[in-house]
């Protein structure tokens, strides 16, 4: 009967282990699935990022081609038209047989000539464009022809609807601008239309890529200029509010970008990547909605998914059939129980599959045992540190002061409980090598609850550590020159406004401005405009002591203080010396030229108790 009743209760025990192993397992591999559906989202994510990037370069590329055969197509013939006495319509014609182009107009005030398809919408636009009205145009496309008609280089207009047209996707052009000097002074228009076919920019039609996405060409005003395929859903006469004006034309850069947003032109969430055409003030860029990347998530997860059903379903029936086989041998397990816990083979199993550090200690805190992490942190064999303290094997001080820590193991044994280490602690092994750290100690109990000893476990994590210093780093310096950015400046300005007020002396902050910047870009490429700014960098630095700061707010500004200054005259040396200094010749590429700047000083606290 006795017999009967612990076997009952030993088949109820191993039951419910059992079912919680199988539990837990299905949880594993739920688990699993869900981390490995994360991972192949966002790997998903990168490569649509990817194609997208690639695919925003080409589109600016063969944008960027065509706009600048456009441009120097009109230019010639703004050229021919200036040196002529009589303008007449056969300068017009070489253009409108180029490709994209289907009509051209010259405007003046005394000659109006048109050449190609539907003279009469030309009229329509140069009035509506000198007058500033029109009922069928909204105010953004007519402000924007007005910006056209007063610049003084080639300029693309906004799109605009041909209603002579009849199918609507087909009814949408833009206009470009190109301006004519005659030789009577008087100064004249060339109109070029580049009408697009659905929507279509005319670069794009030989590209492959246009299927994979919704293809986008877009003013720096955030007016649409193309948009591929033709939608009726969007606003091709306003200006746009969605994804890309809020990620991208708020932060204007140099170089494509991927980000995602809710896109107005779709009106949805959408995956996109534009890459800037800055002579043209255009980005063209690609979007792809939710369903392309769920799609390709679902053809990467469709096996994964597969396997992990017949996991569960495998896992399930072999359960089952544990649970009835083990319900025999429970009474026997549970005997042998006592000697398989007190086994040491099973412990040096568990010490040496484990990745971090394991160190054992007895009571009296000496060393028993250690596994191969250990031994390879501390740089002591397992022979060398048995019967030794632990705080000769594990020596640990803290990062702030290099002064010892208490040694966790020894607190474990002290206290009773889990102890933790401290955060910033370095571990200094045999050979004297640093290594960052985390541990925790913990008494080790026999079944009475004696302790027996402590059981220590640590990691390095000394490249955690150098990730979290280069990404400090990163937050307050620039990484083009190396300079402080604006945060850490203006951090230590305000302790340089209490030292200067405090020492009674004047502080000056200073702000240099590079000119022609914009041109050393355009000419000599944006590598050169990054030595530029590097050899401004190094100057500075050469120049300022050692308590004072130079840093780069951004673009060509650059903003230094210098303290402990005592009269304006010095601060006023000082600024000469600097420009004298930035002004000297610096190699750009293959040219060797002057960079001049402009320097504004302001003196803290004169300065401050003027305002």
């Amino acid at each position: 009967m006795q017999w009967s009743k612990a076997r009952r209760s030993a088949e109820g025990y191993t039951d419910r282990w059992l079912r919680a192993a199988w539990l837990l397992i299905a949880l594993l591999i739920l688990f699993a699935w869900l981390i490995l559906a994360v991972i192949t989202w966002d790997v998903v994510n990168a490569e649509q990022g990817r194609v997208l990037q690639e695919n925003a370069f080409s589109l600016a590329r063969t944008s960027k081609l065509q706009l600048s055969g456009i441009d120097s197509s009109l230019s010639l013939v703004a050229m021919q038209i200036a040196n002529s006495t009589t303008p007449n319509a056969r300068f017009l014609q070489p253009l409108i047989r180029l490709a994209p182009i289907r009509s051209v107009g010259f405007f003046s005030a005394k000659n109006v000539l048109v050449a190609g398809e539907n003279s009469a919408f030309f009229r329509q636009l140069w009035q509506s464009a000198t007058s500033s009205q029109s009922r069928t145009w909204t105010p953004a496309q007519i402000m924007a022809l007005q910006r056209c008609l007063h610049d003084k280089a080639f300029c693309i207009g906004p799109l605009l609807p041909d209603s002579s047209v009849a199918t609507a996707a087909s009814r949408w052009g833009f206009p470009v601008f190109q301006r004519v000097s005659e030789r009577s002074g008087q100064t004249s228009l060339l109109i070029a239309w580049i009408p697009l076919y659905g929507g279509l920019f005319p670069a794009w039609s030989g590209l492959h890529l246009l299927h994979q996405g919704d293809s986008f060409l877009l003013r720096s005003d955030g007016m649409l200029l193309s948009r591929y395929p033709y939608s009726p859903k969007v606003d091709y006469a306003g200006v746009q509010t969605g994804t890309v004006v809020k990620h991208w034309l708020m932060e204007i850069t140099s170089f494509a970008r991927t980000f995602s947003g809710y896109s107005s032109a779709a009106h949805g969430w959408r995956m996109c990547a534009a890459q800037p055409i800055g002579e043209y003030h255009l980005i063209a860029g690609q979007c792809v909605g939710r369903s392309i990347l769920a799609t390709s998530w679902w053809r990467s997860m469709r096996w994964p998914t597969a396997g992990a059903l017949l996991l569960l379903f495998l896992s399930f029936f072999l359960y089952r059939y544990l649970a009835r086989v083990n319900r025999s041998r429970e009474l026997e397990r549970r005997t042998a129980e006592k000697e398989i816990w007190e086994a040491k083979e099973h412990a040096e199993v568990t010490l040496s599959s484990i990745g971090d550090g394991v160190i054992s200690t007895d009571c009296s805190g000496l060393v028993t045992n250690m596994n191969p992490i250990a031994e390879s942190l501390t740089s002591w064999t397992l022979a060398e540190a048995r019967g030794k303290p632990i705080t000769q094997v594990f020596s640990i001080v803290s990062e702030a002061d290099g002064r010892p820590v208490a040694n966790p193991a020894e607190r474990a044994l002290t206290e009773g409980r889990v102890v933790g280490l401290a955060n910033h602690t370095i571990l200094i092994d045999r050979q004297g090598q640093r290594r960052n750290i985390e541990d925790s100690a913990a008494p080790i109990r026999d079944r009475s609850g004696k302790v027996l000893g402590t059981v220590l476990v640590f990691h390095d994590v000394s490249e955690k550590h150098e990730l979290l210093t280069r990404l400090s780093y990163q937050a307050t310096h620039d990484l083009l020159t190396g300079l402080p950015n604006r945060v850490l400046f203006q951090e230590h300005l305000e302790q340089a406004m209490r030292k200067a007020k405090h020492n009674e002396s004047l502080l000056v902050i200073a702000f240099l401005d590079l000119d022609d910047f914009k041109l050393i870009n355009d000419r000599l490429g944006h590598a050169a405009g990054d030595d530029l700014l590097k050899h401004v960098a190094e100057r500075l630095r050469a120049e300022l002591r050692d308590g004072d700061m130079p840093s780069r707010f951004g673009g060509d500004e650059f903003s230094f203080f210098i303290s402990d200054v005592r009269s304006i005259g010095q601060a006023e040396q000082i600024a000469r010396r600097i420009l004298k200094m930035i002004t000297l010749p610096v190699e750009l590429g293959s040219e060797q030229r002057i960079v001049h700047a402009s320097l504004g000083l302001t003196v803290y606290p004169l300065d401050e108790a003027e305002s």
